[in-house]
This record gives structure tokens, sequence and C-alpha cells, in this order.
């Protein structure tokens, strides 16, 4: 640093008294002043430099290294998209293939992750929020045999895609083989849909029934009846896929015939049949065909049905409790079918072969061309089955 030039300070040389500035007094020599002391100011070392910090010799390194390639270096991350998520779509149709409403699909990711669904109205239910890859579908809680896969098929590109994420949860315990004793309304049909089983499957595991009744949907309150355990089956299923299902078993027939006093058939007349069901009443329309006959297919639960004939402006009401008919080989049944086909009953005989059944049986048996023995033989048994239907 470049030194300050200090100040001169001169003695006094002048005799007592003032003279006046920049004058000299007579007798005396001029002679260059004395210096008395310099004065510096305090002279102070120069900090150091800090050593430079990591964020510049990262900078140094990446200007270095841009000097050196031609390579351009991004200095923005760009985020990662959310993975896209998917639909698989099923439609579940009955024997019929009707729309099946209330119908439980699971949809399997793993051995224990399933989601349920159930469809709506139309038969239909959509699975959201599925991840890309392959699946299995089935239908919960049915045996094997009680369902099938009809078609699938790709969906449009605005149906493959959905939002969120599916609620995935442990399968349920798979139902064990068991027995129920048969109530009085209860066929072997409603027994099956209730196990989940085809009603065939349900019938081929109780060979001992079988020899005790003809009739599957006939049975007498007390009957034992063997449910074996279900089988479950899957199919495979992707995603961005359709998928039509059937259920099996849950269709019967309901079959009514009206004759006149003659014993002709009542042929063209209009009905208007209501179905009692657990889920409510449904309606249903239409006319007797050539043979007198009522036939309509209904749901293996329904527990009874009201019939109104509408002829030459005169209405007819019929109520019939379904299932509620005992087997043919009872008595009681007997007596129920006698009454139907026109064959009047004594109430107090109800259940009891006394002497009113008696007679009704041999008027039946000379009627239908059999021996008139008044006992519930075999031929009498068949002709009874075959003339009311059941």
């Amino acid at each position: 640093m470049p030194r300050t030039t200090p100040s001169l300070l001169a003695p006094s040389l002048a005799p007592t008294g003032l003279a006046p500035r920049g004058s000299v007094p007579q007798g005396t020599t001029r002679a260059w002043p004395s210096v008395l002391s310099y004065s510096f100011p305090e002279e102070r070392e120069e900090p150091a430099p800090e050593p430079p910090s990591l964020a510049a010799k990262l900078a140094a390194a990446d200007a270095a290294a841009q000097a050196q390639s031609p390579a351009p270096v991004a200095h923005e991350t760009a985020s990662c998209p959310a993975e896209e998520r998917h639909a698989i779509e099923v439609t579940v149709v009955d024997d019929l293939e009707r729309p099946l409403a209330g119908a439980y699909v699971e949809l399997r990711k793993s051995d224990t992750e399933v989601v349920i669904g159930k469809t709506d109205v139309t038969g239909w239910l959509r699975f959201d929020g599925l991840e890309a890859g392959r699946y299995s579908l089935g239908m919960a809680g049915l045996d094997r045999d009680a369902w099938t896969a009809l078609a699938s098929e790709t969906l449009p590109e605005e149906r493959a895609t959905s939002r969120g994420d599916a609620t995935w949860k442990a399968p349920a315990a798979l139902p064990t083989a068991s027995t129920h004793t048969a109530l009085q309304g209860e066929g072997l049909s409603e027994l099956a849909a209730r196990h989940g089983l085809h009603p065939d499957t349900l019938w081929s595991a109780n060979p001992e029934l079988q020899e005790q009744r003809h009739h599957r949907n006939v049975l007498a309150p007390g009957d034992t009846v063997k449910i074996p355990a279900s089988t479950p089956r899957h199919q495979p299923a992707g995603v961005g896929e359709h998928h039509r299902l059937q259920r099996l078993g849950v269709v019967e027939a309901l079959q009514l015939r009206f004759l006149d006093a003659e014993g002709k058939p009542r042929a063209g007349v209009a009905y208007l049949l209501t179905l009692h069901l657990p889920k409510g009443e449904e309606l249903r329309e239409g006319k007797t065909d050539g043979s007198g006959h009522v036939d309509e297919a209904v749901p293996p639960d329904l527990d009874e049905v009201t019939l109104q004939l509408v002829q030459d402006d005169v209405h007819e009401l019929y109520r019939f409790a379904v299932n509620h008919l005992d087997p043919v080989e009872e008595i009681s049944g007997a007596q129920a079918r006698l009454l139907s086909l026109g064959h009047a009953q004594d109430p107090e005989e109800q259940g009891e072969l006394g002497p009113y059944t008696v007679r009704t049986l041999r008027d039946f048996q000379r009627q239908a061309e059999l021996e008139p023995t008044g006992q519930l033989d075999d031929a009498t048994l068949a002709k009874l089955e075959e003339l009311h239907l059941s």
C-alpha cells in the first residue's frame, strides 16, 4: 500500500515579536526545516480466501464436462406419469339367455386376492381400477357345473380404461358338505339354487331319494337331502375385455292346464299371471294354448302364483301354492291330484285312505280304464302323475 506523505513542522526561529506571514527577519539565514517525525497508518494483513464449497466444485466440474462433450446436460427432472388403470366388464344371463340381476361375480388376482361385484337389473357389472395383466373370473359361491362362459370380446377404447384402484380382499371360505331336512313347499331345484349347485348335480348326489320320489321337485316334508360341497371354477380374463357368463339351473317350468266341464281343453283363453317371489311380484300375460295349457318359465324359488282367466267378460281367479304338492305315493299327494282332476274329497280324510277316498279312487280308475281296486297301485300312481302333469 503506498505511504501518505507527512506534513513538515518547522521550529520558530524568529525573535520575540510577531512577524508578518512570509517575511524573514534581517540578519537570519534561511534553512530547511528539520523533520521532527513521520506518522504511518497501521498496516493490516489481508484475510486468506475461503476454500471453494462443494456446490462450487460441482458447478466447475459440470462446466468442464460441457466444455469437453457436445452432449447437452439436462437441468430439469420430469415426473413419472401415474400408472394407467383398466377395466373388465361382465354380463350374466340365465338358462334362456335373459339378463340375470343380483348375480355375484368374482374377479381373482391371486389365490389370496379377490374382488366381488353384483349384476344390476340388466345383468351387467364392471370391475374398475385394475393394473395391466391377466386375471380370472368365476361366479362367486357357485359349483363348477352351475355356470358356463358363453363368449368374450374386446371393449371399446373409451370403456377399457378406468381410474382409482380396485379393493382386493381374501376369498371367502368354500361351503362344505351338509344335509338338509325338507320342509313343506321346498323343491330340490330351489335347494340347489340356494346352495349354488345345478339341480342335476344335487339330484345325482341323492340316489336314495331318487328311489323314493318320482320327481325331484316333489318332496315330502321330512325328506333328507344330501348337499355336496361345491367345486369352484374360474376362467382367464384380461383387462379391456367384456365377458358373457350364463347361470345354469335357475329356470323351471310352470305348467297349468284348464279343461271345461266336458273335459275339453279351454284353448285361447286370456290370462293374467302373478308370480309371488321373495323379491316381489312379477306379472305375466298370455293365452292358453290349443291344449288349454299355461306354460311359463319361472325361478325355482317361486312360492305361489295367482292366475286370472278372462273369457266372455267372465273373470275366474285361481291361486296355487308351488311345490306344496306332496309326492303322489303319499295319500295326501294322491288326494290333492284327485281333487285337481275334478274328484271331490272329504277334508276329514286328509292324509288317510278312508272310505270316501277309496270310492273316489275307484271312480278315477274306471275313467282311466284301470282296474277299480280303490288302492294306490303303481298303475294308478302313474296315471295320476300323467294327467296331473306332476
